[in-house]
């Protein structure tokens, strides 16, 4: 996607969230949600309580306001609001995390910038680190 993304730090105008940033959130969640690898499907008991099978169907992408900074998944008006109050991880104009491929030569915003202590593999998601050989004594109310 090569387009400018210059209105994801102009998110305020005469003290009112902007048009321009209003249309680019849409473009952006349109964006995320059409990219099938980074939508993460939940699906959770029916409210009724009767039914013994699982029966709403849920689609969460990451969240990249500046609170959530990508680490949470939430649905597309829970992004948008949070985007539309929050703004935007500082300079998040590559969106990797939601499908978009790198372009040779471009300078943008690197997963280094808005994670902490987390690597993404090679199929571009996050693997939290964890060392397997800390001397942790084991919980005693998780049995």
């Amino acid at each position: 996607m090569n387009e400018n993304r210059s209105w994801i730090e102009r998110r305020v105008a005469n003290h009112n969230l902007s048009y321009e940033f209003r249309d680019g959130v849409e473009r952006f969640l349109d964006f995320g949600y059409s990219n099938d690898v980074y939508v993460y499907k939940r699906t959770i008991r029916c409210p009724c309580h009767e039914s013994k099978q699982e029966c709403i169907y849920k689609e969460t992408i990451r969240c990249p306001c500046h609170e959530c900074r990508s680490t949470k998944f939430l649905l597309r008006d829970k992004v948008a609001v949070h985007l539309c109050k929050k703004g935007f991880i500082p300079h998040y104009t590559w969106w990797i995390l939601h499908g978009e491929a790198r372009v040779m030569g471009e300078s943008s915003t690197t997963t280094d910038d808005f994670i902490d202590n987390d690597k993404m593999n090679d199929n571009g998601c996050w693997v939290p680190e964890f060392d397997w050989n800390a001397n942790e004594t084991p919980n005693a109310k998780a049995s």
